[in-house]
């Protein structure tokens, strides 16, 4: 099974992001938004495979992030 962990948006350029993990893990990766074009800076999606494949609600991200902390 995998985990996909949510990533906030951070900067947008043609079909890939910059994106962040905040609290989980601090360090910028780009990822490809091909499957959601319509993604803007502070979004939260989840990402498998490098690849943006949801959008989520901001709440919906940090409650992941306060589940993931507590293991």
């Amino acid at each position: 099974m995998c985990l996909s962990i949510p990533y906030k948006i951070q900067s947008i350029f043609q079909n890939k992001a910059i994106v962040i993990a905040p609290s989980v893990d601090e360090k910028n990766k780009t990822i490809t938004t091909d499957l959601l074009p319509d993604l803007k800076i502070g979004d939260y999606v989840l990402v498998q495979n490098n690849m943006a494949i949801r959008l989520i609600p901001g709440k919906e991200a940090l409650e992941i992030y306060k589940l993931i902390n507590n293991s």
